[in-house]
C-alpha cells in the first residue's frame, strides 16, 4: 500500500503489482489475499487505478473467486491470467473478460509479432495488448498496433527491461491510433536510469518524448567501460532459497 500510495504522490495514475513470490512457500491463500486487495482499493481511493499480474491458480479459482472480487473493485485492468500458449487459452481468456464486464483483461508480453496478437484481439479475448519493442522490434510492434486498432483494442508495452527500451516503446505507443499507455518498471536497474546523458523527463506521470533525431536520447562516454559485458546468467538465487525446488526467477 505504501508503494501504491507513493506512485500516487508522484503523479502516476496507474499501479500495476504481482502476487510476490511462490504461494506454496509464502503460505499466502486467496482468502488471506483479498483483505489486503479491498485494503489496497480503500487506500488508494476509487478513481486510483489498479492493475492485477498473473497469478498461479487454476482457471475455476480465478472464476469463482478472484474475478468477483476484482469487479466489485473496479480494478482497471488483471494481467496474463492464463498463459496464452495453452491450447484453450483464448477461450478461457474470454470466459474471465466475460465475468468480469468492467475489468479489461491484458495479456501478450512475450507474443512477438501480429499473426499471434489478431485471434486474441479480434475475439475480444484481451482488451489491451501489450507486446514489448525489445522483442518484436519497432516495424512489427507498430504493425501490431494497426492491428489491434481494427478491433477496437488498445496497446500498452509491457516495457520491463532498461531504459533504451523504455524509449523505444514510448516512441512506438505513441506512433499507433491504439496507443494507450507504457508501463514502466519502477524497481531499481540503473541500465534504466544510469545509461544517458541526460535522463529521460517524467513529470506527474507522464514522460515527454524526446524530439531530437533517433531516438532522442544520448548515451554516456564509455558506457562499455562503467557496463562491461559478463558472462553467464543476469538471474542471481537468493541463497535463503538454496534447495527449494523454486524457478530461479522467483527467488
Amino acid at each position: 500500500m505504501a508503494e501504491a500510495l507513493s506512485y500516487k504522490a508522484q503523479g502516476y495514475d496507474t499501479f500495476k503489482f504481482r502476487n510476490g513470490t511462490s504461494w506454496k512457500y509464502s503460505k499466502l491463500t486467496m482468502q488471506k489475499y483479498i483483505p489486503i486487495l479491498e485494503n489496497l482499493r480503500q487506500a488508494v481511493g476509487p478513481d486510483f487505478k489498479l492493475v492485477i499480474e498473473k497469478f498461479p491458480w487454476d482457471y475455476d479459482t480465478i472464476i469463482k473467486e478472484l474475478c468477483p472480487v476484482l469487479e466489485d473493485l473496479k480494478f482497471y485492468w488483471y494481467e496474463e491470467p492464463v498463459e496464452w500458449t495453452l491450447p484453450d487459452a483464448l477461450e478461457k481468456h474470454l470466459a474471465i473478460n466475460e465475468a468480469m464486464p468492467s475489468v479489461m483483461v491484458s495479456g501478450g508480453e512475450s507474443m512477438w509479432n501480429r499473426y499471434q496478437v489478431k485471434p486474441y484481439a479480434a475475439a475480444g479475448a484481451m482488451n489491451i495488448i501489450q507486446t514489448d519493442a525489445n522483442l518484436s522490434g519497432i516495424t512489427e510492434g507498430w504493425y501490431i498496433g494497426q492491428t489491434i486498432h481494427e478491433f477496437g483494442q488498445k496497446y500498452c508495452p509491457h516495457n520491463w527491461v532498461g531504459g533504451l527500451t523504455t524509449i523505444a516503446n514510448i516512441h512506438l505507443v505513441a506512433g499507433v491510433p491504439s496507443g494507450h499507455m507504457c508501463e514502466l518498471n519502477q524497481t531499481f536497474n540503473p541500465l534504466k536510469w544510469e545509461i544517458f546523458k541526460e535522463p529521460y523527463p517524467i513529470s506527474n506521470g507522464v514522460l515527454t518524448i524526446p524530439d531530437k533525431p533517433g531516438y532522442g536520447v544520448e548515451l554516456i562516454d564509455d558506457i562499455e567501460k562503467k557496463f562491461p559485458f559478463v558472462e553467464g546468467p543476469y538471474y542471481k538465487r537468493n541463497p535463503k532459497f538454496e534447495g527449494l525446488d523454486l524457478p530461479i526467477w522467483w527467488s
